[in-house]
C-alpha cells in the first residue's frame, strides 16, 4: 500500500464511511476543509453534508459532537436509501454515538425532490431516535432535512 491517508481514516474507530468519504472528495476536494469547527445551526449541517451525499437517492448521515458542540469524526452515513425513502434504525445511529464516547448527535438526510418539507415518516423517526437518545443518555440536537436549494431544521422550527 502506498501512503494513502490510512491512519487518518481510521481516526474516531474506524468510523468513517470510506465509500462515502470518497464520493465526498471526488465531488469536491476540499470538503475536509469545509468541516465547520462547532455545530450550531441547521445551516452548518446543510453545508456540512451538502457534498456527500448523492443527489438522486435519499441519504441519512449523522454527526456525533462533544460537549461542546464539536464535531469528533466526518459525517457518519447512517443509511443510502433510494430516490423517496431510506431506511433508518436507532441501532445504526446510536451504536457509533457509544463507541466515539458523544454527547449529542445531530442527524440530517437530503431529499431529492427538492422539498426540504418534512415527511410523516421523518417526524416519526425523530421522535423514535429523539427516544432513543434519552434512553442511551445522548442529546438529539436537531434533525436537518436537506436540498440542494435549502433546508429545514426541526430544531429551528420548534419541533425538536
Amino acid at each position: 500500500m502506498d501512503n494513502i491517508t490510512q491512519p487518518s481514516m481510521r481516526d474516531a474507530s474506524g468510523l468513517v464511511c470510506v465509500p462515502a468519504l470518497a464520493y465526498r472528495v471526488e465531488r469536491n476536494p476540499d470538503v475536509a476543509t469545509k468541516l465547520p469547527a462547532i455545530i450550531n445551526n441547521g445551516g452548518g449541517i446543510a453545508s456540512m453534508i451538502h457534498d456527500l451525499c448523492d443527489p438522486a437517492r435519499e441519504c441519512f448521515v449523522a454527526v456525533y459532537l462533544t460537549a461542546k458542540g464539536e464535531p469528533m469524526a466526518a459525517p457518519h452515513v447512517v443509511s443510502m436509501g433510494t430516490l423517496t425513502a431510506s431506511l433508518v434504525h436507532p441501532r445504526e445511529v446510536f451504536a457509533p454515538a457509544l463507541m466515539l464516547g458523544a454527547a449529542a448527535v445531530v442527524v440530517a438526510h437530503n431529499h431529492p425532490s427538492g422539498d426540504p418539507t418534512p415527511s410523516a415518516e421523518d417526524r416519526a423517526t425523530t421522535r423514535r431516535l429523539q427516544r432513543a437518545a434519552r434512553l442511551l443518555g445522548f442529546e438529539l440536537l436537531d434533525h436537518v432535512v436537506v436540498t440542494k436549494d435549502g433546508y429545514r431544521s426541526f430544531l429551528e422550527e420548534g419541533w425538536l
